[in-house]
């Protein structure tokens, strides 16, 4: 994902398409990198350019899970199936809300509602922006809308927003990378946190009517306070990395004006 991204920095969309496809059929979250691609080249007016990568990428994908789908379609389908019909919980924003507020019934509408609101926020965000960002400026918050409502919350998720995180910190300021840092370090604290006491819960559960309880015992109530925490660093973040790359854009844009006049 990360080459693919740099491909299409240097311009070489083809390759960058088919690193991308491979990333996508290795795990599919990297999907949602085809939304700003499909921005950018929009905005830069080169539509002709962005169906021809989203048919490269998709092709791409298809030929190299044909194989494994031919020698075993129900296998190969269950993926997807499973993700499609996957109940809302294990420590995502859905199950940490209705501990605090059990009255609040969340279905599948709810998920496909909340995502699609912030994927449109996303997809504003990019087109607001006075000048055309790089994919490597805006991946970070199409990854960080995907994951926000997503039905479960997977420790592997940190993994893929921290390391787009850092690419997208070098487009801003210095003197406002460095404070953003002390935030990221703060969210990465709390991450570990919950990380941690998700799984302590549930040893705590486990244990609690044997004749040897945990020694550290953690309640659903500190396990979703800690989340809370988590969930809103997280929000704070993005939406400061946000702001400082809007500014950071605008300044750009302002000085490329003036180098024209």
């Amino acid at each position: 994902m990360i080459l693919a991204i740099i491909l299409f920095e240097k311009k070489w969309y083809f390759r960058s398409a088919l690193l991308l496809a491979i990333a996508i059929a290795t795990k599919f979250f990297p999907i949602v990198l085809l939304l700003p691609v499909i921005i950018i080249l929009f905005r830069n007016k080169q539509i002709p350019l962005a169906i021809k990568y989203v048919l490269t990428t998709l092709t791409s994908w298809l030929i190299i899970n044909l194989p494994f789908a031919l020698v075993d379609l129900e296998g190969w389908f269950y993926f997807y199936k499973f993700s499609s019909e996957r109940a809302l919980g294990s420590a995502s924003f859905y199950e940490i809300v209705n501990v605090f507020i059990p009255e609040i019934k969340f279905t599948s509408i709810h998920f496909y509602i909340l995502n699609i609101l912030v994927f449109i926020l996303v997809t504003a965000f990019l087109m607001k922006l006075k000048t055309v960002p790089t994919l490597a400026e805006s991946s970070f918050f199409v990854m960080f809308a995907f994951i926000l409502f997503n039905k479960q919350y997977s420790m592997q998720y940190v993994i893929w927003l921290t390391s787009l995180a850092v690419i997208t910190l070098a487009y801003i300021s210095k003197r406002n990378r460095e404070s953003l840092i002390y935030v990221f370090i703060i969210w990465q604290v709390f991450e570990l946190a919950f990380q941690y006491s998700f799984f302590q819960r549930i040893l705590t559960n486990a244990y609690a009517n044997t004749a040897t309880p945990m020694t550290i015992t953690v309640s659903t109530n500190a396990y979703a306070s800690i989340g809370v925490i988590r969930y809103s660093l997280a929000v704070l973040f993005t939406v400061l990395l946000a702001r400082y790359l809007y500014k950071a854009n605008s300044l750009i844009a302002g000085q490329s004006n003036i180098a024209r006049v």
